[in-house]
C-alpha cells in the first residue's frame, strides 16, 4: 500500500509540474486537429477540424523539414484563415517535399505554439503532383516520308508512358476543330516513335501526333514541324498493273467471309446468331386479336418532329471534345435539316472518341439526317445510339418506321 501510494505521489508530482511548467511558457495550448495535406493537380489541398476549445484565426505555415519547436523559425507562414475557415489551397513550386503546420492565435493575436504530428502538423512531406500538361507528352521533330507505297511517320514523345493518338488528314492540321475532319487516327500504345502508314495514292495527306489525354480534355497545344506536319506528303500513282505491285503490309486484315454453304454437302449453312432472323409464321385467332389490341394502343409520333438537344448539351461547363460536339449542335440547332449539318457531325465522328460521346454524337446525326429527309440513314445511327440512349431514339426509331411504312 506505501509502495502504491509512493507511485501515484511521483506521477501527480510529474503531472503537476508539467502542467505548471507548460502554463507558464504558454506551450499548453487549444489547437486543431486531423490535418491532411492532399496534393492534387498543380496544387496541394489542406484540410483539419477546428478546435472546439477556442475559436480564433488560425495561421498556416510551409517548410522544407518537419515543423517542430526546433525548426519553427526557418517555416513560412502562407496564410492567415478566418476562424470558420477548416481547409487552404496551397500552389507551392514543384519538385520538393513540404510539411505543414497550422497554428491558432489568442485574443492578442499570438501564436499557441504547440506541435503535435498528425494533429496540427504533417509529419510526412508531400510533393506537388504533376498537372495533366506537365505530365503530358510533348510530340517533336515529326516527319512523313514516303517509302515505296507506304508514308513512314517518325516522332519523338518527350513522355514515352503516355498513350498518342495519331492523325491523318487532307488538309493541315492546326487546331482541334481540323481534327474533325481528320479521315484516320488511331490510339498508339506508349513508347511508339514510328507509323507506317497506307493511305491512298495520289493524295495529299498530313500527319499530327498528340497526346491522348489532351486531345480529350481540348489541351492540345499544335506546333507545325513538331507535332504536326507542314508541308504534304503524297505516294505516286505510278504504274497500278498488278505485275509491278509489290506486296503491300495491310493496316488492317482482311474482313472474315461469310460462308453460307457446305463446301462437302452443298447445303445451306446457319447464319451467324446477328444475321439470323426468325422464320415468318402467319398468327390467327386470340393471338392474332391479342398483337391487334396492343397494336392500336401504341402511340404514333408527332408527324412534326423538331430537333431537340440532350440534357447535357443545355450545360455551360463542358470542355475537350464534349464542348466541341455541343458547339456544333448548338451552332446547327438552328437550321438542322441541311447538309451541312449533317457533314459538320459526320466529320466529328471519323475521329476516335469514347462509346457515349459517339453515341450522343449518332443520336444528333440521326435528327439530322430525319430532318433532311434521308430516313434509312436516320434510322441505323439511332440503333447505333441506343444503347446509352434508348428512351430519347425511341419516338425517332418510330417516326422513322413510320416514314419507311408510309412510302411503300
Amino acid at each position: 500500500m506505501r509502495l502504491r501510494w509512493l507511485v501515484f505521489s511521483f506521477f501527480y508530482l510529474c503531472a503537476s509540474g508539467l502542467w505548471a511548467q507548460n502554463q507558464s511558457s504558454g506551450v499548453f495550448a487549444p489547437f486543431v486537429s486531423r490535418l491532411a495535406a492532399v496534393p492534387q493537380a498543380g496544387r496541394i489541398v489542406l484540410s483539419w477540424k477546428n478546435s472546439e476549445d477556442a475559436s480564433g484565426y488560425k495561421q498556416v505555415f510551409r517548410s522544407d523539414v518537419e515543423i517542430t519547436d526546433r525548426t519553427f523559425g526557418s517555416a513560412t507562414m502562407i496564410a492567415r484563415v478566418a476562424p470558420n475557415v477548416e481547409s487552404h489551397l496551397d500552389t507551392p513550386p514543384s519538385g520538393h517535399d513540404y510539411f505543414y503546420a497550422v497554428l491558432l492565435e489568442d485574443n492578442r493575436g499570438d501564436l499557441y505554439r504547440v506541435f503535435i504530428p498528425y494533429r496540427n502538423q504533417t509529419a510526412a512531406g508531400v510533393r506537388l503532383a504533376q498537372s495533366a500538361e506537365s505530365a503530358a507528352a510533348s510530340v517533336t521533330g515529326i516527319t512523313a516520308s514516303v517509302a515505296g507505297e507506304t508514308v513512314m511517320v517518325s516522332f519523338l514523345p518527350s513522355n514515352k508512358t503516355r498513350d498518342l493518338i495519331f492523325y491523318r488528314s487532307t488538309a493541315p492540321i492546326r487546331s482541334v476543330a481540323d481534327l474533325t475532319k481528320a479521315s484516320y487516327s488511331i490510339l498508339l500504345s506508349p513508347g511508339t516513335l514510328q507509323v507506317k502508314d497506307v493511305p491512298l495514292p495520289g493524295i495529299d495527306y498530313y500527319y499530327a501526333v498528340l497526346d491522348a489525354d489532351l486531345v480529350n480534355s481540348g489541351a492540345s497545344v499544335f506546333v507545325t514541324g513538331q507535332n504536326t506536319t507542314a508541308s504534304p506528303v503524297q505516294i505516286p500513282l505510278g504504274d497500278l498493273s498488278a505485275k509491278n505491285r509489290a506486296p503491300v503490309e495491310r493496316v488492317f486484315p482482311l474482313p472474315a467471309p461469310h460462308v453460307l454453304y457446305s463446301i462437302e454437302s452443298g447445303e445451306e449453312l446457319l447464319p451467324p446468331l446477328p444475321f439470323l432472323l426468325p422464320q415468318k409464321m402467319e398468327l390467327a385467332g386470340a393471338v392474332q386479336n391479342r398483337i391487334d389490341s396492343l397494336i392500336g394502343r401504341i402511340q404514333r409520333p408527332p408527324k412534326e418532329m423538331t430537333f431537340e438537344l440532350l440534357p447535357v448539351d443545355e450545360a455551360s461547363n463542358l470542355e475537350g471534345e464534349d464542348l466541341l460536339l455541343q458547339t456544333i449542335v448548338k451552332a446547327s440547332s438552328e437550321d438542322p435539316g441541311t447538309k451541312e449539318t449533317v457533314d459538320k457531325i459526320g466529320d466529328f465522328l471519323r475521329t476516335a472518341h469514347g462509346d457515349r460521346i459517339e453515341a450522343r454524337a449518332r443520336f444528333y446525326l440521326g435528327q439530322a439526317y430525319y430532318l433532311h429527309g434521308q430516313v434509312r440513314e436516320a434510322l441505323l445511327q439511332f440503333v447505333l445510339a441506343q444503347r446509352y440512349y434508348y428512351v430519347e431514339t425511341q419516338k425517332w426509331v418510330d417516326a422513322c418506321l413510320s416514314s419507311l411504312e408510309t412510302a411503300k
